[in-house]
């Protein structure tokens, strides 16, 4: 009954994360702030608003157009002193700085775990591509997770072709500049000598998928891990070395896609950056929640 109770809390929590009107609560001195040192014509909503209504677009996956209706919808019996235009909420949202490691739980050491999912371009026709055989296209996102707090501590996104393990490094860097990385956790995907070597270099335990067939020869700490391998069988290996504490950023990309789909909803690569980059702050929010 206690896990229930705690469920209900969290997803009740998740509700309010979605639809708090704070924002009314400073909206007059939030706004004499962020235009006190700006040229032109003054912005009319503060910067909470726009974030409430970037919440509601995202989490349900609705338009912009559709936050306009539901804002206008709830003016009725909420204070809201005006609704933006759809026009102002999207050039807003693209203008705001999203960190999505402000709500980061932080720990002097940490193990992380590096992995990458594509988000598909939603603007590609299904059944054209079908038609003529050709791949949707999409982007990768490509995180690190602290596998203790469940969040996201580095994140890059790339194009479809670009290999996981080139990503490792920046990842792992990132990372470190939160804290200290012990340990690095990855799937075969990145099973490559030169990353080995680097990891061990900067004092990264490097806990990596082996290829079945890895080179046993040499006294590497892959060849090593090689060695051990072969010996004992793989799945006794990976039970040995604790790769399944791998599973935290499999379970990251689960919540992220079914919180806010497989799709981006913007058009403009450089909008969609800023779309994942509010997806993971948001996806951080709701794992600390």
């Amino acid at each position: 009954m206690q896990n229930q109770k705690e469920a209900t809390d969290k997803y009740t929590q998740e509700g309010y994360l979605y639809f708090s009107f704070d924002f009314l609560q400073n909206w007059n001195n939030e706004l004499e702030k962020v235009n006190k040192k700006k040229n032109g014509k003054h912005y009319e909503y503060p910067d909470s608003m726009i974030r409430c209504c970037s919440k509601i677009k995202f989490a349900f996956q609705t338009g912009w157009r559709q936050v306009v209706g539901i804002l206008s919808s709830l003016k009725k019996w909420i204070p809201i002193p005006r609704v933006p235009r759809k026009s102002q909420m999207s050039l807003r949202f693209n203008q705001l700085d999203f960190d999505y490691q402000e709500t980061l739980v932080k720990t002097k050491k940490q193990n992380v775990a590096l992995d990458s999912s594509g988000i598909k371009l939603r603007f590609s026709g299904q059944w054209v591509r079908e038609k003529h055989l050709e791949k949707k296209p999409f982007l990768k996102i490509h995180v690190a997770i602290n596998t203790k707090t469940n969040q996201a501590v580095a994140m890059k996104i790339t194009e479809d072709f670009v290999s996981d393990v080139s990503q490792a490094r920046k990842l792992l860097k990132q990372s470190n500049k939160i804290s200290k990385v012990e340990k690095g956790f990855m799937d075969g995907a990145y099973d490559e000598i030169a990353l080995w070597k680097w990891c061990e270099e900067k004092k990264i335990e490097p806990f990596i998928r082996l290829r079945k067939n890895a080179k046993q020869n040499g006294l590497s700490l892959r060849a090593e891990q090689s060695r051990r391998m072969h010996e004992i069988g793989f799945d006794e290996w990976m039970k040995e070395r604790g790769m399944g504490e791998r599973e935290p950023v499999e379970c990251w990309y689960s919540v992220f896609k079914r919180r806010f789909g497989e799709f981006f909803m913007c058009r403009i690569e450089k909008n969609m950056i800023q779309e994942i980059k509010f997806k993971t702050m948001l996806c951080n929010q709701l794992i600390l929640n």
